[in-house]
Formats: structure tokens, C-alpha cells, sequence
């Protein structure tokens, strides 16, 4: 019997810089039953370029005539793939030589989600920058026990194999997102699924860029992320409608609100009224340094309003 054809998705916007080493990366793959399908969504560098010269019998390129956004791109390749099996990944990202090997020794499920390891690294790939997760040891977890942990704080799409049956059951990427809209469509995957899989042997290597989706302040950006953790919220509690469910949505909330805080007054409103329908939230500003300092004499308030202001004269003046 045949192995599982994988499908590799890759949405590529303006990514010149990385997307070799990401193309590289699923070329140097071990196991052998994979395809690679390439969406260029509008670029304005040499990134299309780049990506045809990799262009063969088992990837295929395309390209946008405008940009889309990363959710457009994503469902495009997924409705030109063949596999059984679909892998979303990011264009600046790396995959290390064994991880669709690893995931494929642990597949044994289409009804099952599996969820890679992951170790960050700044700018250029490198050992010496190479900052890995630090997750309890486990193998599989029920879809919301896994949610709630703190292995899935960063669920993002290049962690996971996905059975496309699963896809067809949840659906596609939501198009109306784009800040965290993988909280969103994985928290609808998980909750489709009967299991979730770690693979600890299956390494991603995130790279984190100073101009990546992920890092976007603009107010349509914290809009998008209010709208992911509502809809994720929402499907969590239909799911199971639990304190421990609830206070989980109020935390996420409540780190949004950290990050919004003082821009935008009225999604500012509307998170606070959410969270205190949830019951309140426990969570903390992730802060250090001088903001961590403040925070504790004066509240939150005062040292992210104090951060925001003082960001804007000088770059980094407060260290966290």
C-alpha cells in the first residue's frame, strides 16, 4: 500500500529574503511523498521570481494578481492540492530535514490533528539563536485539554499535519482575518478532531522578522485578532461551556487588551464588557524591566500607557 501523498502550502508575499531556505527546507525532506505548492499572493518583490526557479513535476507555482492576504493564499493552494494529508507553512520559516518523516511515523488517524515541536530563532537561521519551547511532556490530549494548555499558546500554522478529511469537516480558513487568524482556524480544527498528537522528534524552526504578520499594530489588526479569539471563544463554548473554558477565553481577551491598551478606545470597550461577561480575568501584562516595575507601583494602566508614549521618542527606551 501506497504511503500518504503530504501536501506542502506555502502563501508567499514579499518574502525575497527567506523563501529559498523555506523551499530548500521541504525539498530536503525525507520522506518522499510530498508535493509543494507555492501561492505568490501579490508580491512586489522578487519573490515569484524566485519561487519559479524551484518550479517541477512535484511543485507548482502560482501567483495572485494582488494581494489577497495569508488566509486567500492558503485555502488557493489548499484547493489545488492532492494529498491526503495537508501541511500549512510559513515562507520565511524552516522545516528540519526529518519532520514530515516524524509526523508520518506517529500518523495513524484521519480523525487526529498532529503538532510539531518548535524552536524559535531571530533574523538569520542559526544554532546560536535557536530559543526552543519549554512544553510539558505529553503524547495526546483531548482537543479542548490541549487548547487550554500551555503547549498550544503558540499553535501557529506551520506546526501542524492535518488529515484533509478534518479540513473538509471543518472548513477553510476564515478570509476575513489576518492578525492570529490561525487561533482562530485551529481552535475550529482541534475541536473537529478526536486527538491531538505531539510529535516532540518533528522540529519547526519559526523565525521571527520584525516585519511579519504576526507583528502588525495596525487597528484592522487588533480588529482581526478581537474577531479570531470571539469566533475561537464562541466555538469553545458551545463545545464545552465550563469555568475553566471561560476563564481561558477572558485571559486571551485580557492580553489583547494589554496589547491594544491606549490605542483604540471602542475595541477596548467592547473586550472589557466580553471579559466581564466571562466572569473576569486572572491573566498578567507580559512585562519586564522598567514596565514591570511600574506596573507594580502604579498598575497597568499607567506603565503601558508610559511604554506606548516613551516608544515613540526613542525605540526600546524601556527594556522588557
Amino acid at each position: 500500500m501506497a504511503e500518504p501523498l503530504v501536501s506542502v502550502i506555502i502563501p508567499v508575499y514579499n518574502a525575497a529574503p527567506y523563501v529559498s531556505e523555506a523551499i530548500e527546507s521541504v525539498m530536503s525532506q525525507t520522506y518522499p511523498h510530498k508535493e509543494l505548492i507555492l501561492v505568490d499572493d501579490g508580491s512586489t518583490d522578487a519573490s515569484y521570481e524566485i519561487c519559479c526557479k524551484y518550479a517541477c513535476e512535484w511543485i507548482s507555482v502560482y501567483r495572485l494578481p494582488v494581494n489577497k492576504g495569508q488566509s486567500f493564499a492558503n485555502n488557493y493552494g489548499y484547493q489545488r492540492a492532492r494529498g491526503t494529508l495537508i501541511k500549512f507553512f510559513d515562507a520565511d520559516d524552516i522545516l528540519d530535514p526529518g519532520y514530515l518523516q516524524e509526523m508520518m511515523l506517529r500518523y495513524n488517524s484521519e480523525d487526529d490533528l498532529y503538532f510539531s515541536n518548535c524552536v524559535n530563532f531571530y533574523n538569520e537561521f542559526s544554532l546560536l539563536q535557536q530559543v526552543p519551547y519549554k512544553t510539558e511532556p505529553w503524547k495526546t490530549m483531548p482537543p479542548v485539554d490541549f487548547i487550554l494548555s500551555p503547549t498550544s499558546f503558540m499553535r501557529q500554522g506551520g506546526r501542524w499535519l492535518i488529515p484533509k478529511k478534518l479540513i473538509e469537516a471543518a472548513g477553510l480558513w476564515n478570509e476575513e482575518l489576518s492578525l492570529i487568524n490561525d487561533f482562530e482556524y485551529f481552535t475550529r480544527l482541534c475541536l473537529h478532531s478526536k486527538q491531538i498528537h505531539y510529535v516532540s522528534e518533528a522540529v519547526l524552526y519559526y523565525r521571527q522578522v520584525h516585519n511579519s504578520l504576526s507583528s502588525q499594530k495596525s487597528t484592522a489588526a487588533y480588529q482581526s485578532a478581537y474577531k479570531s479569539l470571539t469566533l475561537a471563544g464562541n466555538q469553545l463554548l458551545i463545545k464545552e461551556s465550563s469555568a475553566r473554558v471561560k476563564k481561558y477565553i477572558a485571559d486571551s481577551l485580557q492580553g489583547l487588551l494589554y496589547e491594544v491598551y491606549p490605542r483604540d478606545r471602542q475595541l477596548r470597550k467592547k473586550i472589557v464588557a466580553q471579559i466581564n461577561l466571562l466572569g473576569g480575568a486572572d491573566k498578567k501584562p507580559d512585562a519586564g524591566g522598567l514596565t514591570l516595575l511600574l506596573t507594580r507601583m502604579f498598575g497597568w494602566k499607567f506603565a503601558l500607557l508610559t511604554r506606548y508614549y516613551f516608544s515613540g521618542l526613542k525605540k526600546n527606551i524601556l527594556p522588557d
